[in-house]
Protein backbone atom coordinates (compact mmCIF):
# COMPACT_ATOMS: atom_id res chain seq x y z
CA UNK A 1 0.00 0.00 0.00
CA UNK A 2 1.47 3.33 -1.07
CA UNK A 3 2.08 5.96 1.62
CA UNK A 4 0.69 8.64 -0.67
CA UNK A 5 -0.91 9.03 -4.06
CA UNK A 6 -1.40 12.01 -6.38
CA UNK A 7 -3.86 12.34 -9.26
CA UNK A 8 -5.78 15.06 -11.07
CA UNK A 9 -9.53 14.85 -10.64
CA UNK A 10 -9.94 14.68 -14.44
CA UNK A 11 -7.63 11.66 -14.56
CA UNK A 12 -9.95 9.46 -12.50
CA UNK A 13 -12.11 7.29 -14.78
CA UNK A 14 -15.69 8.48 -14.39
CA UNK A 15 -18.68 6.17 -14.20
CA UNK A 16 -21.39 8.19 -15.92
CA UNK A 17 -21.37 11.39 -13.83
CA UNK A 18 -19.71 9.78 -10.79
CA UNK A 19 -15.96 10.22 -10.08
CA UNK A 20 -15.04 7.58 -7.44
CA UNK A 21 -12.35 9.36 -5.43
CA UNK A 22 -12.59 7.20 -2.32
CA UNK A 23 -12.14 4.00 -4.31
CA UNK A 24 -9.28 5.53 -6.30
CA UNK A 25 -7.26 6.21 -3.14
CA UNK A 26 -8.57 3.46 -0.86
CA UNK A 27 -9.67 6.00 1.76
CA UNK A 28 -11.05 4.30 4.86
CA UNK A 29 -11.84 7.16 7.27
CA UNK A 30 -14.51 9.08 5.36
CA UNK A 31 -16.48 8.97 2.16
CA UNK A 32 -15.46 11.31 -0.65
CA UNK A 33 -16.48 11.37 -4.29
CA UNK A 34 -17.18 13.90 -7.02
CA UNK A 35 -20.08 14.28 -9.46
CA UNK A 36 -20.14 16.12 -12.77
CA UNK A 37 -22.91 17.51 -14.94
CA UNK A 38 -21.81 17.24 -18.55
CA UNK A 39 -24.34 19.77 -19.84
CA UNK A 40 -26.23 22.76 -18.49
CA UNK A 41 -29.44 21.47 -16.93
CA UNK A 42 -28.10 17.99 -16.31
CA UNK A 43 -28.23 16.36 -12.89
CA UNK A 44 -25.08 16.61 -10.75
CA UNK A 45 -26.45 15.32 -7.44
CA UNK A 46 -29.61 13.26 -7.73
CA UNK A 47 -32.51 13.93 -5.40
CA UNK A 48 -31.97 11.84 -2.27
CA UNK A 49 -31.79 11.69 1.51
CA UNK A 50 -29.15 10.00 3.66
CA UNK A 51 -31.63 8.11 5.86
CA UNK A 52 -30.09 4.73 5.10
CA UNK A 53 -26.44 5.63 5.72
CA UNK A 54 -27.23 8.43 8.24
CA UNK A 55 -24.43 10.55 6.78
CA UNK A 56 -23.94 14.27 7.13
CA UNK A 57 -22.49 15.63 3.89
CA UNK A 58 -20.41 18.58 2.74
CA UNK A 59 -20.72 19.60 -0.91
CA UNK A 60 -18.05 21.80 -2.50
CA UNK A 61 -18.55 23.21 -6.00
CA UNK A 62 -15.07 22.85 -7.50
CA UNK A 63 -15.91 23.70 -11.09
CA UNK A 64 -18.71 25.50 -12.90
CA UNK A 65 -21.99 26.68 -11.38
CA UNK A 66 -24.77 24.62 -9.78
CA UNK A 67 -28.24 25.10 -8.38
CA UNK A 68 -28.94 23.07 -5.26
CA UNK A 69 -32.38 22.30 -3.93
CA UNK A 70 -32.17 21.59 -0.20
CA UNK A 71 -35.26 20.95 1.89
CA UNK A 72 -37.35 22.51 -0.88
CA UNK A 73 -35.27 25.69 -1.08
CA UNK A 74 -33.08 26.69 -4.02
CA UNK A 75 -29.44 27.58 -3.35
CA UNK A 76 -27.41 29.32 -6.04
CA UNK A 77 -23.96 27.74 -5.95
CA UNK A 78 -21.19 29.18 -8.14
CA UNK A 79 -17.73 27.68 -8.02
CA UNK A 80 -16.40 27.41 -4.47
CA UNK A 81 -19.75 27.35 -2.66
CA UNK A 82 -19.91 25.13 0.41
CA UNK A 83 -23.21 23.41 1.20
CA UNK A 84 -23.33 21.37 4.41
CA UNK A 85 -26.36 19.15 5.07
CA UNK A 86 -26.35 17.76 8.60
CA UNK A 87 -29.79 16.16 8.80
CA UNK A 88 -29.88 12.78 6.98
CA UNK A 89 -33.62 13.18 6.41
CA UNK A 90 -33.19 16.42 4.44
CA UNK A 91 -33.73 16.02 0.71
CA UNK A 92 -31.05 17.49 -1.48
CA UNK A 93 -30.23 17.63 -5.20
CA UNK A 94 -28.16 19.73 -7.60
CA UNK A 95 -28.24 20.49 -11.31
CA UNK A 96 -25.58 22.09 -13.50
CA UNK A 97 -26.01 25.66 -14.71
CA UNK A 98 -22.85 25.36 -16.79
CA UNK A 99 -21.36 22.42 -18.70
CA UNK A 100 -18.79 20.49 -16.69
CA UNK A 101 -20.04 21.63 -13.30
CA UNK A 102 -18.30 19.44 -10.71
CA UNK A 103 -19.21 18.95 -7.06
CA UNK A 104 -16.97 17.26 -4.47
CA UNK A 105 -18.87 15.44 -1.70
CA UNK A 106 -17.41 14.35 1.65
CA UNK A 107 -19.54 12.45 4.13
CA UNK A 108 -19.63 10.16 7.14
CA UNK A 109 -21.96 9.10 9.94
CA UNK A 110 -21.46 11.13 13.14
CA UNK A 111 -20.18 9.02 16.00
CA UNK A 112 -19.47 5.98 13.85
CA UNK A 113 -16.60 4.71 11.77
CA UNK A 114 -17.04 4.64 8.00
CA UNK A 115 -18.38 1.44 6.51
CA UNK A 116 -17.17 1.36 2.90
CA UNK A 117 -20.02 -0.88 1.75
CA UNK A 118 -22.40 1.99 2.42
CA UNK A 119 -20.44 4.49 0.35
CA UNK A 120 -22.26 4.46 -2.93
CA UNK A 121 -22.96 6.49 -6.00
CA UNK A 122 -25.67 9.13 -5.62
CA UNK A 123 -28.56 8.34 -7.89
CA UNK A 124 -27.61 4.78 -8.78
CA UNK A 125 -30.65 2.63 -8.28
CA UNK A 126 -30.64 -0.09 -5.68
CA UNK A 127 -33.27 -2.68 -4.94
CA UNK A 128 -34.29 -1.28 -1.60
CA UNK A 129 -38.00 -0.42 -1.54
CA UNK A 130 -37.60 1.57 -4.71
CA UNK A 131 -35.17 4.07 -3.17
CA UNK A 132 -32.22 5.45 -5.01
CA UNK A 133 -28.91 4.41 -3.55
CA UNK A 134 -28.20 7.08 -2.67
CA UNK A 135 -2.64 25.22 19.61
CA UNK A 136 -5.70 34.25 19.78
CA UNK A 137 -2.22 34.99 18.39
CA UNK A 138 -0.47 38.16 19.59
CA UNK A 139 1.02 38.61 16.12
CA UNK A 140 -0.84 40.16 13.26
CA UNK A 141 -2.61 37.53 11.20
CA UNK A 142 -1.49 37.75 7.56
CA UNK A 143 -4.19 39.08 5.28
CA UNK A 144 -5.59 36.16 3.37
CA UNK A 145 -6.68 37.27 -0.09
CA UNK A 146 -10.18 36.78 -1.39
CA UNK A 147 -10.13 34.04 -3.94
CA UNK A 148 -9.71 34.94 -7.58
CA UNK A 149 -12.54 34.88 -10.08
CA UNK A 150 -10.83 32.37 -12.34
CA UNK A 151 -10.72 29.96 -9.43
CA UNK A 152 -13.09 30.24 -6.52
CA UNK A 153 -15.65 33.01 -6.43
CA UNK A 154 -17.23 32.20 -3.12
CA UNK A 155 -20.71 33.51 -2.47
CA UNK A 156 -22.11 35.08 0.64
CA UNK A 157 -25.22 33.78 2.34
CA UNK A 158 -26.30 30.79 4.33
CA UNK A 159 -29.14 28.33 4.50
CA UNK A 160 -31.96 27.86 6.93
CA UNK A 161 -29.98 27.24 10.05
CA UNK A 162 -28.49 29.11 12.92
CA UNK A 163 -24.86 29.21 13.85
CA UNK A 164 -24.06 25.62 14.87
CA UNK A 165 -21.46 26.88 17.33
CA UNK A 166 -24.20 28.57 19.37
CA UNK A 167 -27.46 26.94 18.33
CA UNK A 168 -26.23 23.33 18.29
CA UNK A 169 -25.51 21.34 15.15
CA UNK A 170 -28.38 18.96 15.89
CA UNK A 171 -30.90 21.76 15.24
CA UNK A 172 -29.69 22.71 11.79
CA UNK A 173 -30.76 21.05 8.57
CA UNK A 174 -28.31 22.69 6.21
CA UNK A 175 -25.97 25.63 5.90
CA UNK A 176 -24.16 27.32 3.05
CA UNK A 177 -21.07 29.49 3.29
CA UNK A 178 -18.16 30.87 1.36
CA UNK A 179 -14.58 30.48 2.47
CA UNK A 180 -14.29 34.25 2.76
CA UNK A 181 -17.01 34.08 5.46
CA UNK A 182 -14.89 31.78 7.61
CA UNK A 183 -12.74 33.77 10.02
CA UNK A 184 -9.01 33.19 9.52
CA UNK A 185 -7.10 31.64 12.44
CA UNK A 186 -3.33 31.61 12.81
CA UNK A 187 -0.65 30.73 15.32
CA UNK A 188 1.86 32.87 13.43
CA UNK A 189 2.66 30.20 10.87
CA UNK A 190 0.16 29.21 8.17
CA UNK A 191 -3.20 31.01 8.29
CA UNK A 192 -6.18 28.68 7.95
CA UNK A 193 -9.94 28.79 7.82
CA UNK A 194 -11.57 26.32 10.27
CA UNK A 195 -14.34 25.09 7.99
CA UNK A 196 -15.38 22.15 10.15
CA UNK A 197 -15.91 24.33 13.22
CA UNK A 198 -17.62 27.07 11.23
CA UNK A 199 -20.18 24.73 9.69
CA UNK A 200 -20.60 22.44 12.69
CA UNK A 201 -19.38 19.27 10.97
CA UNK A 202 -18.96 16.39 13.44
CA UNK A 203 -18.07 13.27 11.41
CA UNK A 204 -14.81 14.27 9.70
CA UNK A 205 -12.23 17.05 9.80
CA UNK A 206 -12.12 19.68 7.06
CA UNK A 207 -10.23 22.96 6.88
CA UNK A 208 -8.85 25.32 4.26
CA UNK A 209 -5.37 26.81 3.95
CA UNK A 210 -4.28 29.70 1.71
CA UNK A 211 -0.82 30.88 0.68
CA UNK A 212 -1.01 34.69 0.64
CA UNK A 213 2.09 35.08 -1.55
CA UNK A 214 3.97 32.88 -3.98
CA UNK A 215 6.54 30.93 -1.97
CA UNK A 216 4.54 30.94 1.26
CA UNK A 217 4.19 27.70 3.15
CA UNK A 218 0.51 26.69 2.99
CA UNK A 219 0.46 23.54 5.11
CA UNK A 220 2.69 23.22 8.18
CA UNK A 221 5.08 20.27 8.08
CA UNK A 222 3.65 17.36 10.05
CA UNK A 223 3.23 13.60 9.82
CA UNK A 224 -0.12 12.68 11.47
CA UNK A 225 1.63 9.73 13.14
CA UNK A 226 -1.03 7.46 14.65
CA UNK A 227 -3.78 9.89 13.64
CA UNK A 228 -5.51 10.99 10.43
CA UNK A 229 -5.23 10.04 6.81
CA UNK A 230 -5.72 13.20 4.77
CA UNK A 231 -6.96 14.18 1.33
CA UNK A 232 -5.68 17.53 0.02
CA UNK A 233 -7.64 19.22 -2.78
CA UNK A 234 -6.02 22.13 -4.63
CA UNK A 235 -9.02 24.40 -5.26
CA UNK A 236 -7.24 27.44 -6.63
CA UNK A 237 -3.79 28.45 -7.79
CA UNK A 238 -0.81 26.10 -7.93
CA UNK A 239 0.89 24.27 -5.05
CA UNK A 240 4.06 22.30 -4.51
CA UNK A 241 3.94 19.52 -1.95
CA UNK A 242 6.91 17.88 -0.27
CA UNK A 243 5.94 14.38 0.84
CA UNK A 244 8.42 12.09 2.53
CA UNK A 245 11.22 14.13 0.95
CA UNK A 246 9.78 14.06 -2.58
CA UNK A 247 8.55 17.14 -4.47
CA UNK A 248 5.03 16.89 -5.92
CA UNK A 249 3.72 19.44 -8.42
CA UNK A 250 0.04 20.18 -7.74
CA UNK A 251 -1.82 22.58 -10.02
CA UNK A 252 -5.49 23.40 -9.51
CA UNK A 253 -7.63 20.25 -9.46
CA UNK A 254 -4.92 18.01 -8.01
CA UNK A 255 -5.87 15.50 -5.33
CA UNK A 256 -3.13 14.42 -2.89
CA UNK A 257 -3.89 11.59 -0.47
CA UNK A 258 -1.40 10.94 2.37
CA UNK A 259 -1.55 8.19 4.96
CA UNK A 260 -0.66 8.65 8.65
CA UNK A 261 3.03 8.70 9.59
CA UNK A 262 4.23 10.32 6.36
CA UNK A 263 5.84 13.76 6.63
CA UNK A 264 4.13 16.34 4.42
CA UNK A 265 4.05 20.08 3.77
CA UNK A 266 2.98 22.38 0.91
CA UNK A 267 3.99 25.74 -0.57
CA UNK A 268 2.21 28.20 -2.86
CA UNK A 269 3.62 28.46 -6.36
CA UNK A 270 1.10 31.26 -7.04
CA UNK A 271 -0.31 33.95 -4.73
CA UNK A 272 -3.66 32.98 -3.27
CA UNK A 273 -3.23 29.25 -3.72
CA UNK A 274 -5.95 27.54 -1.69
CA UNK A 275 -6.10 23.96 -0.45
CA UNK A 276 -8.97 22.17 1.28
CA UNK A 277 -8.00 19.26 3.56
CA UNK A 278 -10.36 16.46 4.62
CA UNK A 279 -9.18 14.01 7.29
CA UNK A 280 -10.12 11.23 9.66
CA UNK A 281 -8.63 8.24 11.48
CA UNK A 282 -9.21 4.91 9.72
CA UNK A 283 -11.29 2.47 11.74
CA UNK A 284 -12.33 5.06 14.33
CA UNK A 285 -15.31 7.34 14.69
CA UNK A 286 -14.30 10.97 14.20
CA UNK A 287 -14.40 13.04 17.40
CA UNK A 288 -14.05 16.83 17.02
CA UNK A 289 -11.39 17.99 19.48
CA UNK A 290 -11.56 21.75 18.94
CA UNK A 291 -7.83 22.15 18.26
CA UNK A 292 -8.62 24.87 15.76
CA UNK A 293 -10.27 27.18 18.31
CA UNK A 294 -7.16 26.98 20.54
CA UNK A 295 -4.77 27.47 17.62
CA UNK A 296 -4.45 31.29 17.98
CA UNK A 297 -3.12 30.80 21.54
CA UNK A 298 -0.28 28.49 20.55
CA UNK A 299 2.19 31.36 20.16
CA UNK A 300 1.59 32.50 23.76
CA UNK A 301 2.35 29.00 24.98
CA UNK A 302 5.46 28.72 22.78
CA UNK A 303 6.75 32.05 24.16
CA UNK A 304 6.24 30.92 27.77
CA UNK A 305 3.43 33.40 28.43
CA UNK A 306 1.41 30.83 30.32
CA UNK A 307 -0.63 33.18 32.50
CA UNK A 308 -1.80 35.18 29.49
CA UNK A 309 -2.59 32.01 27.58
CA UNK A 310 -4.59 30.71 30.54
CA UNK A 311 -6.52 33.97 30.91
CA UNK A 312 -7.45 34.05 27.26
CA UNK A 313 -8.06 30.31 27.25
CA UNK A 314 -10.90 30.77 29.71
CA UNK A 315 -12.70 32.82 27.07
CA UNK A 316 -12.14 30.07 24.51
CA UNK A 317 -13.65 27.30 26.64
CA UNK A 318 -16.56 29.50 27.65
CA UNK A 319 -17.41 29.99 24.00
CA UNK A 320 -16.69 26.36 23.05
CA UNK A 321 -17.55 24.11 26.02
CA UNK A 322 -18.13 21.06 23.82
CA UNK A 323 -14.46 20.47 22.97
CA UNK A 324 -11.86 18.55 24.99
CA UNK A 325 -8.61 19.86 23.49
CA UNK A 326 -9.03 23.52 24.61
CA UNK A 327 -9.78 22.33 28.17
CA UNK A 328 -6.68 20.13 28.14
CA UNK A 329 -4.47 22.89 26.77
CA UNK A 330 -5.88 25.34 29.31
CA UNK A 331 -4.99 22.89 32.10
CA UNK A 332 -1.44 22.67 30.73
CA UNK A 333 -1.04 26.44 30.81
CA UNK A 334 -2.54 26.69 34.28
CA UNK A 335 -0.17 24.00 35.56
CA UNK A 336 2.82 25.88 34.17
CA UNK A 337 1.47 29.16 35.55
CA UNK A 338 1.21 27.73 39.09
CA UNK A 339 -2.59 27.60 39.12
CA UNK A 340 -2.86 24.09 40.49
CA UNK A 341 -6.53 24.04 41.50
CA UNK A 342 -7.66 25.39 38.15
CA UNK A 343 -5.39 22.97 36.26
CA UNK A 344 -6.87 19.96 38.09
CA UNK A 345 -10.41 21.19 37.48
CA UNK A 346 -9.96 21.74 33.76
CA UNK A 347 -7.99 18.54 33.20
CA UNK A 348 -10.83 16.64 34.88
CA UNK A 349 -13.32 18.34 32.55
CA UNK A 350 -11.18 17.46 29.51
CA UNK A 351 -11.04 13.80 30.56
CA UNK A 352 -14.81 13.78 31.06
CA UNK A 353 -15.08 14.64 27.34
CA UNK A 354 -12.34 12.31 26.11
CA UNK A 355 -10.35 9.57 27.84
CA UNK A 356 -7.42 10.44 25.59
CA UNK A 357 -6.75 13.36 27.94
CA UNK A 358 -5.91 10.94 30.73
CA UNK A 359 -3.45 9.07 28.53
CA UNK A 360 -1.75 12.24 27.30
CA UNK A 361 -1.46 13.74 30.80
CA UNK A 362 0.50 10.75 32.14
CA UNK A 363 3.50 11.61 29.97
CA UNK A 364 3.00 15.35 29.43
CA UNK A 365 5.82 17.42 30.99
CA UNK A 366 3.45 20.41 31.21
CA UNK A 367 1.97 18.68 34.25
CA UNK A 368 5.31 18.13 36.01
CA UNK A 369 4.60 21.07 38.40
CA UNK A 370 1.50 19.28 39.72
CA UNK A 371 2.43 15.65 39.11
CA UNK A 372 2.87 14.86 42.83
CA UNK A 373 -0.46 16.41 43.77
CA UNK A 374 -2.69 13.58 45.09
CA UNK A 375 -5.62 14.87 43.02
CA UNK A 376 -3.57 14.62 39.83
CA UNK A 377 -2.37 11.12 40.75
CA UNK A 378 -5.93 10.02 41.42
CA UNK A 379 -7.13 11.57 38.17
CA UNK A 380 -4.59 10.16 35.73
CA UNK A 381 -3.26 7.10 37.57
CA UNK A 382 0.27 5.85 37.04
Amino acid sequence: MSDYKVIGIDEIPARDNWIPIRDQFGIGAFGVNAYRGAEAGSSVISDHTELMARHEELYVVVEGHATFTVDGEEVDAPIGTLVFVSDPATRRAAVAKEPGTTVLVAGAKPGDRVQPRLLREHGRKRRCNGRRAPRPCDRAVPRVPRLRARGLRLRAGQGRSGDPRTDGAAEMTYRTAQLDDVEVASDGRCPMRPVRHHLGITSFGVNSWTGVNAGDRIVNEHDEQGEDEELYVVLDGHARFEIDGEAVDAPRGTLVFVRPGVKRTAFAEEAGTTIVVVGGTPGEAYVPTGWEVWMPLNSLYAEGRYEEAADRGLEVIEANPQYGAPLYNLACCESLAGRTDEAIEHLRAAIDISERGRQFARGDSDFDPIREDPRFVELVGT
